[in-house]
């Protein structure tokens, strides 16, 4: 009896801090909101600045898979921007664009997509 008294306060005191650990005020380095019911967590780096091309190559991502896979499904996280073209410079369309493509590749079930 001493024993399953020991197991269920151990697992009371295990479920009891997960709870209070999950449930701190946010820090400075994500912020949480709601979106449809389902909470999301996106998080951020003061230190670090995207650039326009690499803004538009996560917007050109994720409405590229929307284009293939529908428009109502969640968007993957966008793999790391590649490098601007010469030709292209840095600019938000530019990033867009290849964003878009690479997405729509993917979303197809391709595996020999090019940045």
């Amino acid at each position: 009896m001493k024993k399953v008294f020991y197991f269920t306060a151990f697992t009371l005191c295990i479920v009891a801090g997960v709870t209070l650990t999950s449930f701190n005020e946010p820090t400075r380095n994500h912020v949480i909101t709601e979106m449809d019911g389902d909470v999301v967590i996106e998080w951020y780096s003061e230190t670090e600045t995207a650039t326009p091309f690499e803004e538009g190559w996560e917007t050109g991502h994720c409405e590229g898979w929307k284009d293939v896979k529908g428009q109502n499904v969640w968007c993957p996280t966008a793999p790391w921007a590649p490098t601007p073209d010469w030709d292209c410079g840095d600019s938000y369309r530019c990033g867009y664009n290849r964003g878009f493509k690479f997405a729509r590749c993917k979303a197809q079930g391709y595996t020999n997509c090019s940045k």
